[in-house]
């Protein structure tokens, strides 16, 4: 071998990162007509517009995002 002995604790932290913290937030899609789509689930906000249930190139669109703030009205 080359002589060194792995420390097998370290490997193993280094194979199993923490994933990341959970960011509560919700993501609202304004349309000019005033209409409003919600979402708290940004890979389910992406598929709308990648499946075409919703449509993504209007003129005016734009998107709200609401960071949980720790208070019960988020929930």
């Amino acid at each position: 071998g080359l002589g060194i002995e792995p420390d097998e604790a370290l490997l193993e932290e280094l194979v199993k990162p923490e994933p990341p913290p959970e960011v509560r937030r919700i993501s609202t899609v304004v349309y000019p007509s005033g209409v409003r789509w919600s979402f708290s689930d940004e890979q389910v906000r992406h598929e709308a517009f990648y499946f075409g249930r919703l449509p993504g190139f209007v003129r005016g669109i734009h998107l709200e995002v609401e960071d949980d703030d720790g208070s019960q009205d988020f929930d």
